[in-house]
């Protein structure tokens, strides 16, 4: 064992014997060939292991190890006087590793002035190639002298006498050494006839005074049973024994000294009292046959031993009392018996006695009734099983079909037991796909009815057509009747299931439908079925469309406006000044009902020659449809040359002058014309 890795080991040992100069006071014998372990694991073919022969090698560990005396197997292992191991090339021994070199040996044949006398041994090492061996610390060997202690188990009686069968199969007993607990223990058993030995204890509590005396106090052995109370008494099969042991210590003056202890088990009698009822079973004494008094007797393993006269006065109980519950080691067993009561039959129930007298006798009437609407899902079986309970356990049964109407009449049955009138049920076994319930009773009829079962889901998905709403809330109805609801929301995903329905109602099949709450500004469609519901909801939301005609230099008669939804013409209407050159197209769906989508409204005009068009606006603030014609300038009538006439006065030709100031105004007059249109 070393804090780092070691190597190159070789270990040298000489064997104790008197003499050895390690004041060794015996010697061993080695028993076998050395085993080398770490831990629980086998190393010894790592080693090469050699033993010695020859009488007392020296303790020159250097000059011993290198002897040609050494052989790795000697004939007679009894004959080792020393041993060497050696480390194979390659060996290494782990750090914090512990190496156990295991000899068996045997110790000398039991000599009284060896009492308690050590044998030393120690062991030379050296590894790592160091040059100087190591010497290990000693280990001491003590001789003690050892002792048996034999073990009898007794079973008594409670007088006292042997019992040739005891009621337990095994017993343990531990071993106390002055009174502590060795931790030794034995199972006594019939098979080893209720002994054995404790082997191998030491004799004797070895002391030795600081002047070197030794003192040698023999051990006090004693013996307890397992399972010993407090009281000194154990249970067996449920009769409890007193437990006694006894103790006992090594003769001094015997060589193989061994004691006899013993544990003794007596059974302690117990009394026990056998008490009973008088039952009377003839309709409350409905013949007046019931007598004053009865008899009734004890026996004790068959044998009796008391009787007593039981009366109304008593209510008909009895009680023995202060009885012996052993007979020897067995338990008596108490039986009752009754003198013959005249008219009676009696029964005896152990210690409960019953008379009856002439029971009534009943037929029970049973019939099926179905409530499955006529077998309208074809589920009803082609038998049903009936059993019929008296108090509760069964005492006949039957099967009911259609070849003997679902019904069946149980007969010749005692109305009374036990002095109580008998209440009379009856069972079906389990019918899959029905319930069963119970009606009547014995005294008329017994009715099994049985009602059709079975669950279903309704799951509902609603759908939006448009914008959708924040919720809706969809009634489940069962035949008509609303029986749950539930509010829809985005965040369900817009589906919701009606689970853990009944799927009947008296046998029938219930329908199951929906409503759904009115959505303001939406229309609601319910399509599917129970096994899938579609709550379709489209959104009504309506648009007007306003359109503004504007003309540019020159107004129109009218104008005719094309309204696009989608790019599909919808309508088209014509606009005059009568209308003040405005129309709004009304009431236009908002969402296509089909898919959802908001729809895109736009115009266009029909060409109106002269005049271009220019559209503005949209869907939502409205349009203006601006028609422009083209501004005409004036125009000037040409002029006629005059011919020439005979040359005028300076002064002025009057009537020249009023030809230029007429095609003046004329031109002013053109002129005014065109601003008019222009303004207008």
């Amino acid at each position: 064992y070393y804090n780092t890795p070691i190597n190159k080991i070789l270990m040298y040992d000489v064997l104790p014997y008197v003499g050895d100069g390690r004041n060794s006071a015996f010697s061993n014998t080695l028993q076998g060939p050395i085993e080398l372990k770490i831990g629980s694991t086998d190393v010894s073919s790592q080693y090469d292991i050699y033993y010695r022969t020859d009488e007392h090698p020296a303790q020159n560990d250097i000059n011993e190890i290198n002897s040609p005396e050494w052989t790795k197997t000697p004939a007679d292992y009894t004959k080792v006087t020393a041993i060497k191991i050696v480390g194979k090339d390659g060996t290494i021994l782990p750090p914090y590793t512990v190496l156990s070199a295991v000899l068996t040996m045997k110790a000398p044949l039991y000599d009284p002035n060896l009492s308690e006398a050590l044998a030393y041994n120690d062991m030379s090492v050296i590894y790592n190639n160091e040059a100087a061996m190591r010497r290990t610390e000693k280990v001491a060997n003590q001789l003690v002298d050892i002792m048996d202690v034999k073990v009898e188990k007794k079973w008594l009686d409670a007088d006292g006498n042997a019992i040739a069968q005891p009621d337990a199969t095994s017993i343990t007993v531990k071993l106390l050494a002055d009174g502590v607990d060795t931790g030794k223990t034995l199972d006594l058993t019939a098979a080893n006839n209720w002994t054995a030995s404790f082997t191998h204890l030491r004799k004797y509590t070895v002391e030795t005074d600081n002047d070197g005396t030794v003192t040698k106090t023999p051990i006090v052995y004693t013996l307890e049973e397992v399972g010993t109370d407090a009281n000194g008494m154990v249970t067996y099969n449920g009769k409890k024994y007193k437990v006694t042991a006894t103790s006992g210590q090594a003769d001094e003056n015997s060589p193989n000294d061994s004691v006899a202890l013993s544990v003794t088990n007596q059974l302690q009698q117990e009394k026990v009292s056998v008490s009973g009822k008088k039952l009377w079973d003839d309709s409350n004494d409905n013949d007046g046959k019931r007598p004053a008094s009865i008899v009734v007797r004890l026996l004790a393993d068959g044998v009796e031993v008391q009787h007593k006269t039981v009366t109304a006065a008593d209510n008909w109980e009895y009680t023995f009392s202060d009885l012996p519950k052993f007979n020897g080691n067995a338990e008596i067993t108490y039986t009752v018996s009754e003198d013959a009561v005249p008219d009676y039959t009696t029964s005896i129930n152990g210690y409960e006695i019953t008379n009856q007298h002439a029971p009534e006798a009943l037929s029970i009437p049973v019939k099926k009734v179905w409530v499955d609407d006529e077998n309208a899902q074809g589920l009803r079986p082609a038998s049903v099983h009936v059993r019929l309970y008296a108090d509760g356990t069964q005492v006949d049964e039957f099967d009911l079909n259609a070849g003997n109407n679902w019904s069946h009449i149980f007969n010749g049955l005692p109305r009374y037991t036990a002095g109580h009138e008998i209440e009379y049920t009856v069972k079906e076994d389990p019918i899959a796909h029905y319930t069963t319930s119970y009606s009547g009773s014995s005294a008329t009829e017994l009715t099994v009815t049985n009602t059709i079962e079975g669950k279903v889901s309704v799951p509902v998905t609603k759908k939006w057509i448009g914008a959708p709403a924040d919720s809706v809330t969809i009634h489940l109805l069962a035949d008509g009747v609303e029986v749950q609801s539930a509010t829809l929301t985005a965040a369900d995903n817009w589906q919701h299931t009606f689970s853990n329905l009944n799927q009947y109602n008296n046998g029938a099949l219930i329908n199951y439908t929906i409503t759904e709450d009115a959505v303001d500004g939406y229309t609601s469609q319910i399509t599917g079925d129970a096994t899938n519901y579609v709550v379709t909801n489209t959104n009504m939301k309506t648009r007007d469309i306003p359109v503004t005609k504007v003309w540019e230099n020159q107004e129109g008669d009218s104008a005719e406006i094309v309204l696009y939804r989608d790019g599909v013409e919808v309508d088209r209407v014509t606009i005059t000044k009568a209308d003040d050159w405005k129309h709004t197209f009304s009431n236009l769906e908002f969402y296509d009902k089909t898919d959802g989508h908001e729809y895109a409204y736009t115009i266009s005009e029909t060409p109106i020659s002269g005049y271009t068009t220019q559209i503005t606006g949209n869907q939502d603030d409205g349009f203006t449809v601006t028609n422009t014609a083209p501004v005409v300038p004036p125009t000037t009538p040409p002029t006629t040359p005059e011919p020439k006439k005979p040359g005028l006065p300076y002064t002025g030709d009057a009537s020249g002058i009023a030809s230029i100031v007429g095609a003046a105004a004329l031109s002013l007059s053109g002129l005014g014309i065109a601003l008019r249109r222009k303004n207008s």
